[in-house]
């Protein structure tokens, strides 16, 4: 596969909702699998029986997200799971309203999951290294305490955790290092030989892949990124940038692959 294997973006016509882009876009990654471009970050659709969000956008993303299910031709009551990379608000921010409008049931780990809840506060993230990374840091990420719609969550996800959504099989990965409660999602969309990614902010592919621009520990960051470089998937999509098509593991573990040790958070 390629990155012309990639379909270009579908735009709705629905009216805005105020504050945001007048469209949505909707870009097929593989077959079933749509990123929605909210501002700089992603979330995704997975399609079958039902639907399975992953990620949220920040508050107020709702109107957005549900014209992108009507663009596929669904119900935004079709959504039935929302999987949850971490508690930073960009990503959980819309996870209030996507439940009260579609009746979803919410998965996330368990200490992102208290966050959300309104529970624990956030952690602090410093910027990864170099100048731009320090600028954007100060730019665009929101610090704890931080100021979202409050939560449930049905469904605590823990390392290595097999998910039954929408009728797929996800395996959940726990990532920590940008976020101590964060997990990605190894999807197999084609069982045979087809693996995708959902990477979170483990990493970011906003004109090429590298590090994301900040981290809670950015040791532990990268031996996370060393225990994804050992999974077999040949597509990776980010919390932050355009999808990895082909041979995405090969690339994560030339860049990654040689961080030793098992990625905690204290």
């Amino acid at each position: 596969m390629n990155a012309d294997s990639v379909s270009g973006p579908r735009r709705g016509s629905c009216p805005p909702a105020r504050g945001r882009a007048p469209n949505v876009i909707l870009k097929e990654v593989v077959p079933g699998v749509h990123a929605i471009q909210l501002g700089v970050v992603n979330a995704y659709l997975i399609e079958g029986h039902d639907l399975t969000l992953v990620d949220t956008g920040s508050p107020g993303s709702g109107a957005e997200i549900m014209r992108a299910v009507q663009m596929l031709g669904r119900s935004p009551r079709e959504i039935a799971h929302i999987l949850v990379t971490h508690c930073q608000p960009d990503h959980s921010g819309g996870l209030a309203e996507i439940k009260r409008i579609s009746g979803a049931a919410a998965y996330m780990h368990p200490l992102s999951a208290a966050v959300v809840r309104g529970e624990e506060p956030g952690r602090k993230l410093s910027p990864a290294p170099g100048f731009i990374n320090r600028v954007l840091t100060g730019a665009f990420i929101r610090q704890p305490p931080w100021k979202i719609p409050w939560a449930h969550v049905e469904h605590e996800v823990l390392d290595s955790d097999e998910l039954d959504c929408t009728g797929k099989h996800i395996t959940a990965v726990h990532a920590p290092g940008h976020c101590c409660g964060q997990l990605a999602f190894l999807y197999h969309y084609r069982p045979a030989n087809g693996a995708l990614l959902f990477a979170a902010d483990t990493a970011s592919n906003m004109r090429k892949l590298g590090l994301s621009i900040a981290y809670e520990d950015l040791a532990c960051g990268l031996r996370s990124l060393a225990k994804l470089s050992r999974l077999r998937f040949d597509v990776a999509c980010f919390g932050h940038g355009d999808p990895l098509i082909g041979q995405a593991s090969e690339r994560f573990n030339e860049k990654w692959g040689t961080a030793n040790g098992a990625p905690t958070c204290d």
